[in-house]
């Protein structure tokens, strides 16, 4: 593929079967193309002015009740992070080789990324405008020495990694500044930060739940502006199947992602045993999603071919941007439901099957869990918080929620210090907590004084996913 120019979508969420792959021996050379784009920037923003940005956006009130700004944050240093955010990314997909596979171009992604062993990722859910939540995990990662001192931005261990698993807007008040941040961040560390895209990474919905007028009111964006801004969510993956190679000759995944399973995307071809050859790989999701759902679903599990013809759902919604689970595991032997405006929710049965079936029957590259947000009404939100302490695994005992309870005894021995893992099992899934400040929700939540503090967790890579271990980890809200 030679050019890489992507249309604004005002829907953004059609699809195409296309697939990529960056070979290994160009990605050091991609990485320093990279560092050279960052560095080519249209504003050579320095340390000191960064440092000066972020001090004045923790002052901003935590529960204003307008759209506040920093002094220094205008709209034009967004609008530069945002242009410079685009030709980065423009240039490492320039720079992919891209395979055909009978579609067209230019809809929804995916990617496939294999990091080295010992790697560690920390991983948070939806922010949702929540400032304040994101520098307090940034400043606690700046405790443990994770960033140079002199740059907020910039990370200084090539083993360490952010991944953010969508819906940075909408609903809070500081949308416009958590955008600027998490692509400062990228732009720092175009290696090391791991950017999923959201249901609310979408013009349509950031019409309707509040972040334009964010930016119209506190940065006086016009149509024109707004489309600028939101081009930067074409080049965001809706899934990213993270991994690291095994004992076996393959590699073992997760899939990260905002919402859930989508049945219409078959990953063998990503996670090939020839694509496990190679670093990061790309690859487009077919735009008639409706359709594929059918042919690549029903084919492999016949059960589902009466639910997906009886359903009318929008062939333009993603599974892996909209999807649920169903928490308590209701009905555990059933096909999964359809929840009209929302999407499908899938039990533990079908969850399983899907990820066994992630890949091929004699592949050496396996699916073993899924790391999503999303799904944080008043009652999941309650349940993610007694339950799970912010990062919540489904089906723990596998059945009804008094066996879940039950199942949930090393939540009473966890005590959110640091290096405690939790167990961390084949096809598990995991949902993490909305941030606490997020606008609407604090009027929805049952008991808002258990909710004063964040919770992200870490994972740490080794051969094997059985070596692989995960840390939740609490941060007070002060």
């Amino acid at each position: 593929m030679k050019n890489f120019n992507k249309k604004c979508l005002a829907c953004g969420l059609l699809f195409t079967v296309f697939q990529a792959e960056l070979y290994a021996d160009a990605l050091s050379g991609f990485a320093q193309g990279l560092q050279q784009v960052v560095k080519q920037g249209k504003k050579d923003l320095k340390g000191e002015f960064y440092n000066k940005l972020l001090e004045e956006i923790r002052k901003l009130p935590q529960a204003p009740s307008d759209f506040p700004k920093a002094k220094s944050f205008t709209a034009d240093i967004l609008l530069d992070a945002a242009q410079d955010f685009v030709e980065v990314m423009k240039k490492c997909l320039d720079k992919a080789q891209w395979i055909e596979n009978g579609g067209t171009k230019d809809y929804l992604f995916v990617r496939k990324v294999i990091l080295p062993a010992d790697s560690v990722i920390e991983f948070r859910g939806d922010l949702h405008g929540d400032v304040h939540s994101l520098i307090r995990w940034l400043d606690s990662l700046r405790d443990k020495g994770w960033f140079d001192k002199n740059n907020p931005f910039k990370l200084i261990k090539k083993d360490r990694y952010l991944a953010f698993l969508g819906d940075y807007t909408d609903r809070g008040h500081y949308g416009a500044e958590i955008m600027y941040i998490i692509m400062q961040l990228f732009l720092h560390n175009p290696d090391n930060v791991l950017i999923v895209r959201g249901n609310h990474e979408d013009y349509e919905i950031i019409s309707q739940y509040g972040f334009v007028s964010e930016l119209k009111k506190k940065l006086s964006f016009d149509t024109n502006k707004v489309f600028k801004l939101v081009d930067v969510y074409e080049y965001m993956p809706v899934a990213m199947f993270l991994g690291c190679k095994n004992n076996n000759g393959g590699a073992d995944f997760i899939q990260c992602c905002h919402g859930g399973m989508e049945f219409g995307y078959n990953s063998h071809l990503l996670l090939s045993d020839k694509a496990n050859n190679q670093l990061d790989v790309y690859e487009w999701i077919d735009k008639k999603i409706d359709e594929k759902r059918e042919k690549v679903a029903c084919k492999r599990h016949p059960d589902l071919k009466k639910l997906l013809a009886e359903v009318v759902c929008d062939a333009q919604v993603s599974g892996f941007q909209w999807n649920d689970f169903d928490f308590m595991n209701k009905t555990p032997l059933s096909l999964p439901d359809y929840i009209d405006g929302r999407g499908y929710e899938l039990h533990q049965k079908y969850t399983t099957r899907l990820l066994e079936d992630a890949t091929s029957k004699n592949s050496k590259n396996k699916v073993l869990a899924v790391f999503r947000a999303h799904q944080h009404n008043s009652e999941t939100v309650q349940h993610i918080l007694d339950y799970g302490n912010g990062v919540y695994k489904l089906w723990n005992n596998g059945g009804s929620e008094g066996e879940i309870k039950k199942g949930f005894d090393w939540i009473k021995q966890w005590s959110g210090k640091e290096n405690e893992t939790v167990p961390f099992e084949k096809y598990s899934v995991w949902t993490f907590n909305v941030a606490p400040r997020t606008g609407a929700y604090e009027t929805r939540i049952a008991r808002p004084d258990s909710f004063s503090y964040d919770t992200v967790a870490r994972l740490s890579l080794k051969p094997g996913f059985e070596n692989w271990t995960l840390y939740p980890r609490k941060i007070p809200v002060k």
